[in-house]
């Protein structure tokens, strides 16, 4: 017996979807050159110094060409308690230059084989195990959504990090240090926005998750609108409470 989860709002791929079968296959990751027809190439990169401690500072580069005005150097802020990180910041390059780049045919090229890993082998999985355990689910998901519904084409190409023979690499390298400084800082995406979109598959895979899944999945559900204890008076209260009915 196969059982299924299904969401309130349904994903545009739960019509006559086969649990089993594997409806979009897995972007390939090139470490080839790839021929350019009509191809928009960029490079992108991200840095961030005392990496995920209070005072990281992090930053994002987007290089297409010298003097492009097109080139990106963006500052990464905290966000719902995700502090800068590099593998953060790495993904927000990739974002940005989606947000950036709607209708062009792209090829990213990137130093992240950990990124390029979580967006084009890992998503799948990580889909239908409801994103439990996943980090950065917010940008990944906001990469998903941009890359299956934009109506270009979009190649992923790996590329040796701290390469002094590819320019192009070292560019996007130096864009992302000056973007720590920067004032603008990169956009986020809304959970609302992210959870609700339609391009995201139809909750989890009941024969995908693991027994830690389902649980952490339940813990979070019924802990999502718990509010705090903001008072030792509140605290108090309720211990007189439990002495009174339990006499401990």
């Amino acid at each position: 017996m196969i059982l299924r989860i299904f969401g309130k709002i349904p994903g545009h791929k739960s019509k006559k979807r086969d649990p089993y079968q594997l409806e979009r296959p897995l972007t390939r990751i090139n470490t080839e050159p790839i021929p350019s027809l009509c191809q928009v190439t960029v490079n992108t990169d991200g840095s961030a110094t005392n990496n995920r401690w209070e005072n990281t500072l992090g930053g994002i580069g987007v290089w297409y060409n010298d003097g492009s005005r097109r080139n990106i150097m963006r500052k990464i802020e905290t966000h719902h308690d995700r502090p800068p990180s590099n593998s953060r910041a790495e993904l927000s390059a990739i974002l940005e230059t989606l947000r950036q780049n709607e209708t062009n045919d792209l090829i990213i090229q990137s130093d992240s084989l950990a990124s390029l890993r979580a967006i084009c082998k890992d998503s799948l999985k990580y889909e239908d195990q409801d994103w439990n355990g996943v980090q950065n689910t917010d940008l990944l998901k906001g990469i998903l959504i941009r890359l299956t519904t934009r109506p270009a084409q979009t190649k992923f190409q790996w590329v040796k990090g701290h390469d002094i023979n590819n320019y192009r690499n070292s560019r996007a390298d130096a864009l992302a240090d000056e973007g720590r400084e920067q004032d603008i800082p990169v956009e986020m995406d809304t959970e609302e926005w992210l959870d609700r979109h339609p391009a995201i598959q139809d909750r989890a895979r009941l024969q995908a998750l693991e027994a830690k899944h389902t649980y952490s999945t339940i813990v979070r559900w019924h802990t999502k609108k718990t509010k705090w204890i903001l008072h030792q008076g509140t605290l108090d209260e309720a211990k007189d409470e439990i002495q009174g009915v339990t006499g401990l």
